[in-house]
């Protein structure tokens, strides 16, 4: 490309010579300083023909002296007009060969190179897809969570819809999974502009600030030629916003390769010379099974094992070597972890004993807690039993009538087990009915398969007349989405996993950064004041 350049130039000044008028003074002073306006008119003219000789055409030797502030332009070149045919016979055969240079040569290699660009756009933006491409630089880019995901990680998706993609950065083992994909068409392409905490900022500000800290992201805006409209998600990708590990590869180099954690990652905690890195898992069951409070299985996506290997590896990618790490777990703490021989210990043991993580959240305690809360306000002779743990409490000797629509045994039973230690008797609708008569003063539980399915059961039944809102609650993962919002029905209380799941991660950040507490204190706090958290009074 740069050689086809400089002969297109060249012929352009030869071509530049044969326009040139014969030298008329025959002064000394006057002879040199036509000399220099005859060389700077030839290099002028040689470049003013580059760009037209791809199309064939030529800039006119008079325009490009009146370009060079000449008053008289024809005392130095020749005009169209005026051209002798000798020199319009050179100048055609000169015009010949710059364009054939330039339309072969230059044009193909411009070719070339747009392709190779679109290539390269595309690659960048499949590996953002594929979470193989490394956080940007951006030194504003501070305070941020890593956090394991697992495959699906409902609380994960919730947490960067609130605090925005700069605040939090995953770790998901499948990228090709539509959630997965679903966020990075909501904040890959420099759409969101959520801050935590941070009002006032506009959009256009995080999106000037993503472009800004990476050249190579502001020349793929350049090569889109999107005219300032970052915010459209019909090109690829242009921020990285998580990282991919296959699952069971959490502790191999490889899987790191290119991941880094930058020091302004890192939190500053008052009090504390250290700043503070914080590593975050999600292990609870996908949001079809969580609400089940059953005992979590061996197929969960993410294990502890991959969890402490992660953590470790994840400690040793910190450009600073001179911090402190906070760990944290959601987990079933009380699961059995079973051990060869016989025997065997809960997972929370487990964790304790051999130091794997240093904060341990147990996915049930806060769904039992917050359930609880609400039977408790619709219990019909107002008994409060909030003394009560939900784990080692006696079955009150009159239990309390609550109807459970769901579509699994396995749910139903599970439920009924957990709430029969708090003082609560779970029905079905059909024996609701036969025993009651009106189940529309019962405390009404819906626990369905997806949190769609539970909207639109509320919303049959209250249309219908069967059940008062203010009697209901709705037990899902994620809450509710938008376009199910025609299907929202005022009054009904709707319990999210997810919810309690990122109030909770985030007391933990706020007691760790902001107040500096250490990780027993906050620990001894989740597990004797649980109650105070959710609802606030405590930490807030």
């Amino acid at each position: 490309l740069l050689g086809a350049t400089l002969s297109v130039f060249c012929l352009g000044m030869y071509e530049g010579t044969v326009m040139l008028k014969p030298v008329e003074t025959s002064s000394t002073a006057g002879s040199n300083a036509q000399t220099t306006t005859r060389a700077r008119f030839v290099i002028r003219f040689g470049l003013a023909q580059i760009l037209p000789s791809i199309a064939r055409l030529t800039q006119p030797a008079v325009a490009v002296a009146k370009a060079m502030g000449l008053a008289d332009p024809t005392g130095l070149v020749y005009s169209a007009d005026n051209l002798p045919s000798r020199k319009v016979m050179q100048t055609n055969r000169l015009l010949s060969l710059r364009a054939s240079i330039a339309g072969s040569v230059i044009l193909s290699q411009v070719i070339a190179l747009t392709s190779v660009i679109t290539a390269a756009k595309e690659n960048y933006g499949e590996r953002i897809e594929g979470g193989k491409e490394p956080p940007l630089h951006d030194p504003t880019h501070t305070g941020v969570v890593v956090r394991f995901a697992g495959e699906v990680s409902d609380v994960t998706s919730l947490t960067m819809h609130r605090l925005g993609r700069r605040k939090i950065f995953p770790v998901y083992e499948l990228a090709s999974l539509s959630h997965v994909q679903d966020l990075v068409k909501e904040h890959a392409h420099g759409r969101t502009a959520k801050l935590g905490k941070e009002p006032g900022l506009e959009e256009t500000v995080e999106n000037r600030r993503d472009r800004e800290s990476s050249w190579w992201s502001f020349f793929l805006m350049i090569v889109k030629g999107n005219s300032g409209k970052s915010h459209s998600t019909s090109g690829p990708p242009q921020v990285p916003i998580f990282w991919q590990v296959d699952n069971g590869r959490y502790s191999l180099g490889s899987s790191w390769d290119g991941m880094r954690i930058p020091s302004y990652w890192l939190f500053d905690v008052p009090s504390k010379s250290k700043k503070l890195l914080v590593l975050e898992a999600d292990a609870s069951p996908d949001e079809n099974e969580v609400w089940s409070l059953s005992s979590v299985d061996d197929e969960l996506d993410l294990d502890l094992y991959e969890i402490a290997q992660g953590f470790t590896k994840l400690s040793s990618l910190v450009s600073s070597r001179d911090h402190d790490v906070l760990r944290v777990v959601l987990v079933d703490a009380e699961a059995t972890l079973e051990m060869g021989g016989g025997g065997g210990t809960t997972i929370r043991g487990q964790i304790e004993e051999l130091g794997l993580s240093d904060i341990v959240l147990d996915y049930r305690a806060p769904l039992v807690a917050a359930l609880i809360k609400w039977l408790e306000s619709k219990s019909r002779d107002d008994r409060k039993s909030t003394s009560r743990q939900w784990l080692g409490g006696r079955a009150s000797k009159r239990l309390q009538p609550v109807v459970l629509e769901t579509p699994h045994d396995r749910w139903f039973e599970s439920l009924s087990t957990v709430l029969e230690t708090h003082g609560y008797q779970v029905l079905s609708r059909a024996e609701a009915t036969e025993t009651y008569g009106s189940i529309k003063h019962l405390p009404f539980l819906v626990y369905q398969n997806t949190t769609a399915d539970a909207i639109h059961t509320v919303h049959q039944h209250v249309t219908r007349g069967l059940l008062e809102p203010e009697h209901v609650c709705i037990l899902c993962g994620a809450p509710l989405q938008d376009d199910l919002s025609d299907l929202r029905v005022t009054g009904v209380t709707q319990l999210s996993s997810s919810d309690l799941y990122d109030r909770l991660f985030a007391w933990v950040r706020q007691r760790a950064v902001d107040e500096g507490e250490d990780s027993e204190t906050i620990q001894r706090q989740l597990d004797e004041r649980l109650n105070l958290i959710l609802s606030g009074q405590l930490g807030n």
